[in-house]
């Protein structure tokens, strides 16, 4: 009823019937894969790498040309600063001190008097020709 098996260890190779399989050939297969692989990662990581060189260059040149009218502006308004300096300094060079004014002052009212008193002599003198006529 029970068979027994009996298993048998042994250290003896076996013979085969045909030649044993080389495996080298999945071996260059592996590495021609990792290769290739390896290849379009970089190729694609490189084309990356450059597109983002020409973004950040077009967006740095962009900067650039901000940066240069910023400075044209600035120049043109240190200029003018430097042309309104100029003439302040002309003016300060010119301008009437207090004692200039009030001898200019002076001096008018001195003219004035002195217009004031012709005109007086005028009139007395023609009053007195109107006298002179009205006797006559």
């Amino acid at each position: 009823m029970f068979v027994r098996a009996i298993r048998r260890y042994s250290t003896a190779t076996t013979t085969s019937t045909g030649p044993v399989p080389s495996r080298s050939g999945s071996g260059r297969s592996a590495v021609l894969g990792f290769v290739a692989g390896a290849s379009l990662v970089g190729f694609a990581a490189y084309t990356n790498l450059v597109e983002e060189y020409r973004v950040a260059s077009g967006s740095v040149l962009k900067a650039l040309d901000h940066l240069t009218l910023s400075v044209a502006k600035l120049e043109e308004k240190a200029k003018k600063v430097d042309q309104l300096e100029k003439d302040i300094k002309g003016l300060a060079t010119q301008k009437a001190h207090r004692k200039d004014l009030e001898d200019v002052r002076n001096e008018l009212l001195k003219v004035t008097d002195e217009i004031t008193v012709a005109h007086l002599e005028l009139k007395s003198n023609v009053w007195e020709l109107a006298q002179e006529v009205k006797r006559k």
